[in-house]
């Protein structure tokens, strides 16, 4: 009867290590869930902020564009040197994060 005994309280400290565990692993996918979510989410920021300099990348362009067949070569200057400092601006951002 003695060896059921202690053969129980074994398999019931088992358990309890595996309860213990599994209640650690729940813990871990849960950060794991909430920094890929926070990835995600940082991702989804970024993409709108290189659509956003996309289409504002067309817009000057089109501006330099409408400067070149004017023949205004400094206005184009200035819309370049404009254009890099946005750029420069969103990659100090970027790096920031």
């Amino acid at each position: 009867m003695l060896d059921h005994e202690s053969t129980l309280a074994s398999i019931e400290a088992k358990l309890r290590q595996l309860g213990d565990q599994a209640a650690l692993d729940g813990n871990t996918a849960a950060e794991a869930r909430d920094a890929r979510i926070a990835l995600e989410n940082t991702i989804n920021e970024q993409n709108i902020t290189i659509n956003n300099l996309k289409e504002e990348n067309k817009l000057l362009k089109q501006q330099c564009d409408e400067s070149a067949r004017r023949g205004d070569t400094a206005d184009i200057k200035l819309r370049i040197n404009q254009l890099i400092r946005i750029i420069d601006n969103s990659l100090n951002e970027l790096e920031q994060d």
